[in-house]
């Protein structure tokens, strides 16, 4: 008998722990309305890359950036991965400036060849030299 007492001390029943609840119908923060979509997030390429510099650091975890910026820690390991992955490709390329390729511009170089030809004709004309 005594052991019964001391369950029914213990344990009270379902009431109990619905009395412990709250049915307030209001809906809480963050939470969507049925049919409503969350808006996705758009990071510039500069946040990402000071996120993802500051994970390459170290000075901080993956998570600690994470809740200080409300960026997923996985989006910001990503991040990290492209930066270390590119940054190989940033020195690949030879010094100075790339020399422009004569098929880049056609119609500059046809524009060229017409006024070199026109300045040949009046050359021959002045000169009266007769050339084929």
């Amino acid at each position: 008998m005594e052991s019964e007492e001391k369950r029914a001390e213990w344990y009270s029943g379902p009431g109990f722990l619905d009395s412990e609840l709250s049915y307030d119908e209001t809906p809480l923060d963050g939470v969507l309305e049925m049919g409503e979509r969350k808006k996705r997030q758009v990071f510039s390429a500069e946040f990402k890359a000071k996120v993802g510099l500051e994970a390459i650091r170290g000075l901080k975890t993956v998570n600690e950036l994470g809740q200080e910026y409300g960026v997923h820690p996985v989006q910001i390991s990503q991040w990290k991965k492209a930066i270390l992955d590119q940054s190989g490709k940033l020195f690949e390329g030879k010094r100075g400036p790339k020399p422009l390729s004569e098929h880049q511009d056609p119609e500059r170089l046809y524009g060229e060849i017409g006024r070199l030809k026109m300045e040949l004709d009046w050359l021959k004309k002045k000169s009266g030299i007769s050339l084929p």
